[in-house]
């Protein structure tokens, strides 16, 4: 990674990223909403560098979105938010739907790979424009400077017809320099609705006059409620809102306010529709509608010759997760006019809420519960941050539920209120919102409105039997969809909604044949997408049950198109179990992708006819065997070579035993990539650690240096290719797009990894290769005397600020005196590079080694504890940012036999971010976080915890820890200046880019200039042999 125009950026000209905040700030933006990241630093930090646009970093992208769409409601301006390329647009996608569901203007701006990696499987390529073309009305990808105005469109289109636009920008499109002048877009305002013409009144009278008429309030927070509920009075029709969900049987329908795509279910198709809204919309959603843009209130009042006003202001603003109806509020709140999520996304009051503060028209009132404020709790640091003006409303069904809430103010550093019942916050509410600031507020005896639980229908019993039976491991399910689908009791379920498709993940991952989640809404799905992302870019392909308790607006099939392999519909109660156990087996199979099982409402009402149980799936077969010819070829260069390196990937499952003897007979170890690691048992002879960009230094070096290099299932989001031995490359694959990185010199082997290395076993065993001194190979280990002066620096280690380098390395001491089973869940983000750099000890190791997503650490750790065969230790090790995007998952720890910990590496920041902005040349503006006490917050939900700030201190904790039974969480404060450096080949940008960036803050860059000289240090010393531990001792106090 380094920056393609660097000087061009060095010398001021106009970037891309800068001429869009420029238009942004003209459409009167003043928030970017969004979590920094390699692909969007660029838009960072040309909003950095205006005072007009502030960029408020989140803890989740979905959070973001969700608070540029309260943004927009509150203020009426263009909601904005941004994410990076792959899981960034996949958690963005959410909020999103929201915003196209809810008529609100937003632009959702998701950074993709780079230009010239494009359709190459690059790491973290999604199509992400395919992605949101059904949750938006527009979704377009630039990939040039010169489409600037593709961009300009989608930002009109959002705010002139209030609807949700998506755009996909490479990295290096964003800081590449545009082209001659800029356009200077002129951006036409947003005409003011004024009321109807006489015309248009006389239209409207006369279709007001129609037979088997009804009115609709067709806006999302129902502002119009009350003038519809008299107009129809008046008239003596039906009313509807748009969140009734049933069908409209009348043939003239009005529609009062901007209407959602969700009404398209629910009006007839020959239905005469007249629509009063104030915002345009040219996207004809709905047929045979007739648009009178206006004023729609003062029209409304205008055809009933009412005076009055229907508007009740109360100087607040409230949004809710909760069902308003029988809601009790204090006096001066009106739950009637609350504002919710249109698309049903658990926790979304408080992100919105804290949008709609920001947008300044009122102080907002958030109201919910315990289960949905955990969703994006994390989210209560950012509101602590921001000082912003919103009153946290939690209803509680207890005293336990009351202290936890206690300690998660005190956690996310936020004020924190307890009071006696809902009539006590009646009369204490104007004191406690009097003060400045946000304020989180339990209310016991005000328990939310309970999700009524679907019926137990027939249907639904025997998918749950079904899949309880099919799959080798309990299916996936959180806790909402479990109120929705009763029958699921022996599924495992989840507190955070988007933790089952991890979980279901790092099941197969860890070996488990089969494993599955599912979603029985709209919302759980969107929810999900990073876990089924990473399962099928990870080749842990799983079963995707979506389940349509009630008809669902969203086509689930276009959603998961680009990642399914197999989809099976189950829509008659006759052929239903046929269907789910053939999309078990199909999900049992190797290889990526998911399969999809959609179940829809016709399926759940009536039992499943049995069928005669099916064949078990066949084991598979040895798979397609090598060409004579190439095999011969890669035979004589194996056994000609002096020196011979072996890489496994994923696609090597199930070939241990062959790749152990091929490392017998070569007298080589094998290196495994960070993805493969968890396919492979440890009896294979290995080195040092997993290898990659983010991996081992010797490694990467060992196979440098390799005469030839054996590539055996390696695929090319591992950027294998990349690493350059010094002489030929054989690769083993059955993709044959891995072989397009391939020279003339080099060997491709086309078939399954099994068949090719029994081959080239047999070959080697019937004519050995010249047995070759395994000194000649083994790599250099000096060390150094420990006298005087290293056991003092040693001991002063020991009590100096913890580093997450020196971390990692006591977690790997501690392993191998642990002995025993041990599995590592590793997050992404810099601890992903010192993991894998130092933990060796491990049994095994599951990481998102394809997609990247953050936050998989820690429900992947608990799926594996409450899933093991066998006693074994998990240890999960992911940053603030990592455990902060599922940290309600925590809670599903409770019980767990298993010791399972949680090893938060905290320095308030998003680190990786930080240097790789540095790197680009770009002085770092977004990396920091709000703090947050993640031992607090874990000891509100009863995980035992504790806070450490040097290595003494963690070491302690951790021995404990791993002796103990259940959970334990471990809260290490770590400096924020420990950079890691890749493996690989620098490249002379990054260093000028460094150097840029530090000119640039040179007092606050003191310290990342010591750090990184420090780190390339280290690196070359561990690169060479020298023993990391001294390395660490020498320099950690200089």
């Amino acid at each position: 990674m380094y920056n393609r125009h660097l000087v061009s950026n060095a010398l001021g000209r106009t970037r891309f990223a800068d001429e869009l905040v420029d238009v942004l700030i003209k459409l009167g933006v003043e928030y970017l909403f969004g979590m920094p990241a390699e692909s969007v630093n660029s838009l960072v930090h040309a909003a950095s560098r205006r005072t007009e646009i502030e960029v408020v970093t989140t803890r989740h992208e979905a959070a973001a979105a969700l608070m540029a769409v309260g943004y927009a409601k509150s203020s009426g301006r263009l909601g904005v938010c941004f994410g990076t390329a792959g899981p960034g647009a996949t958690n963005l996608l959410t909020g999103a739907y929201e915003a196209y569901l809810g008529r609100v203007p937003l632009v959702a701006i998701s950074g993709q790979v780079p230009v010239a990696s494009l359709g190459r499987d690059a790491f973290q390529e999604i199509d992400s424009e395919a992605l949101f073309r059904s949750c938006t009305s527009s979704s377009v990808q630039i990939q040039s400077p010169s489409q600037f105005e593709r961009f300009a469109r989608s930002c009109v289109q959002a705010l002139h017809e209030s609807t949700a636009c998506h755009v996909a920008i490479p990295g290096d499109v964003l800081y590449a320099p545009l082209d001659g002048p800029t356009a200077g877009y002129r951006i036409p305002e947003v005409p003011t609705a004024t009321v109807a013409s006489k015309e248009q009144l006389a239209a409207i009278a006369e279709f007001l006059d129609s037979d088997d008429l009804a009115v609709v309030s067709s806006d999302a927070d129902s502002t119009y409620l009350g003038l519809v509920q008299k107009l129809s009075a008046r008239l003596g029709c039906p009313a509807y809102t748009v969140r009734d969900g049933g069908a409209i049987a009348a043939q003239n329908v009005l529609l009062v306010g901007r209407t959602s795509p969700l009404l398209a279910r629910g009006v007839c198709g020959h239905a005469n529709l007249m629509e009063l809204t104030d915002r345009r919309c040219m996207t004809r959603s709905l047929p045979y509608r007739t648009q009178i843009v206006c004023d729609v209130e003062a029209t409304l009042q205008s055809l009933m010759d009412d005076g009055s006003s229907d508007e009740t202001t109360h100087g607040w603003q409230t949004f809710t997760d909760l069902d308003p109806d029988g809601l009790r509020l204090p006096e001066g709140l009106a739950a009637a006019a609350a504002v919710s999520s249109l698309a049903g996304i658990p926790g979304a009051a408080l992100p919105l809420g804290i949008g709609g503060a920001l947008g300044g028209r009122s102080r907002g009132v958030v109201v919910t519960d315990y289960p949905r404020l955990s969703q994006f709790v994390a989210e209560l640091a950012t509101l602590a941050s921001l000082n912003a003006d919103v009153v946290a409303i939690c209803l509680t069904d207890g005293p336990e539920t009351s202290s936890r809430l206690k300690h998660l103010g005190t956690a996310m550093s936020l004020g924190s209120v307890a009071v006696a019942s809902v009539d006590d916050l009646s009369r204490r509410f104007a004191g406690i919102a009097a003060r400045p600031g946000p304020v989180l507020i339990a209310v016991p005896g005000g328990t939310a409105p309970k999700t009524a639980a679907s019926p137990l229908r027939p249907g639904e019993r025997s998918l749950a039997r079904h899949l309880s039976a099919d799959l080798a491991a309990p299916v996936q399910i959180s806790d909402f969809c479990a109120q929705l689908l009763p029958s699921f009791a022996t599924a495992q379920r989840s507190a955070n909604v988007q933790a089952p498709s991890m979980s279901a993940s790092a099941l197969r991952k860890s070996g488990i044949p089969s494993a599955g989640t599912v979603a029985a809404t709209e919302a759980a799905l969107l929810s999900q997408l990073n876990g089924i992302y990473d399962a099928a870019l990870d080749s842990a392909r799983i079963l995707v049950t979506t389940v349509e308790t009630q008809r669902w607006f969203l086509d689930a099939r276009r959603v998961l198109d680009e990642v399914t392999v197999a989809r099976y519909l189950v829509d008659d109660a006759a052929t239903a179990s046929a269907a789910v156990r053939r999309a078990c087996a199909a999900a049992a199979a190797p290889g990526g992708g998911v399969v999809h099982l959609h179940v829809l409402p016709s399926a759940l009402d009536s039992g499943w006819a049995e069928t005669e149980d099916a064949p078990p799936p066949a084991e598979p077969g040895r798979g397609t065997g090598p060409d004579e010819s190439s095999l011969a070829r890669a035979v004589g260069a194996l056994r000609a070579a002096r020196r011979v390196g072996i890489v496994a990937g994923r696609g090597a499952a199930g070939c241990s035993e062959q790749l152990a003897e091929l490392s017998r007979l070569l007298s080589c170890p094998v290196h495994v990539t960070m993805g493969g690691d968890s396919v492979l048992d440890r009896s294979i002879p290995r080195v040092h650690s997993r290898i990659g960009g983010s991996g081992d230094l010797r490694s990467y070096r060992q196979v440098a240096r390799a005469d030839v290099l054996l590539l055996v299932g390696v695929s090319n989001r591992g950027s294998a290719f990349d690493w350059g031995a010094c002489g030929r490359t054989v690769a083993v694959n059955l993709d044959p797009r891995a072989m397009l990185g391939l020279t003339e010199h080099d060997i491709g082997l086309l078939c399954d990894a099994m068949p090719a290395l029994e081959a080239i076993v047999a070959a080697l065993c019937a004519a050995p290769p010249d047995t070759v001194d395994p000194s000649a190979r083994r790599q250099r280990s000096r060390r150094w005397p420990a006298g005087r002066r290293t056991r003092k620096r040693a001991r002063r280690t020991e009590i100096a600020p913890l580093r997450a380098s020196n971390l990692t390395q006591a977690i790997d001491e501690e392993l191998r005196r642990h002995g025993g089973t041990s599995v590592v869940c590793a997050d992404v983000g810099v601890n992903t590079l010192w993991v894998y750099r130092y933990i060796t000890s491990m049994t095994r190791s599951i990481w998102s080694a394809s997609f990247g997503t953050m936050g998989f650490a820690v429900p992947a750790a608990i799926a594996l504890a409450n899933n093991a065969t066998r006693p074994q230790l998990v240890v999960a090790v992911a940053g603030d940012g990592g455990t902060s995007v599922t940290l309600s998952q925590i809670q599903s720890s409770i019980g767990v036999p298993a010791p399972v910990v949680f090893v938060v590496v905290n320095n308030s920041a998003l680190a990786a971010i930080k240097f790789e902005s540095e790197i680009m040349g770009w002085p770092d503006s977004g990396s920091a976080l709000p703090e947050i006490n993640f031992a607090d917050y874990a000891r509100s939900v009863g995980v035992p915890a504790r806070s450490v700030g040097t290595l003494r201190e963690f070491r302690s904790a951790f021995t404990e820890a791993i002796h103990a039974h259940g959970p334990q969480l471990i809260d290490a404060r770590c400096v924020l200046n420990d950079a890691p450096i890749q493996a690989g080949k620098k490249h002379w940008r990054q260093v000028v880019g460094f150097l840029v960036a530090w000119s640039k803050d040179i007092r606050g860059s003191v310290g990342s200039f010591r750090e990184v000289v420090r780190a390339v240090i280290l690196g070359k010393l561990y690169e060479k042999g020298y023993p990391a531990r001294q390395d660490e001792e020498r320099l950690s106090t200089r």
